[in-house]
């Protein structure tokens, strides 16, 4: 049972992305080599969402070029990750 749903709309398997920070600047969209990002109206407060989580490669460009910090890289060690995956098959 997921007791945060609503995350999809914020994580990738390598960043975490902070609406609250975010001023809309756009310059991690531009960046993106994989179109992961992308940028809302700006009727819509002109903040990033994320597009397609499945095509984040974790190359750290977006988490880069924010100045707002509102891009976290999430590092998960190989060794926890497998056995996430164990623990979800179980």
């Amino acid at each position: 049972m997921n007791l945060f749903p609503f995350l999809h709309l914020r994580e990738t398997k390598y960043i975490h992305l902070w609406h609250r920070k975010c001023q809309g600047c756009w310059k991690c969209v531009e960046i993106c080599p994989k179109d992961v990002l992308a940028g809302r109206g700006r009727l819509n407060h002109g903040h990033v969402r994320i597009k397609d989580r499945d095509a984040c490669n974790g190359c750290k460009k977006c988490v880069r070029v924010c100045v707002n910090n509102a891009i976290e890289y999430i590092y998960v060690p190989r060794s926890r990750q497998h056995a996430a995956e164990k623990e979800i098959e179980s």
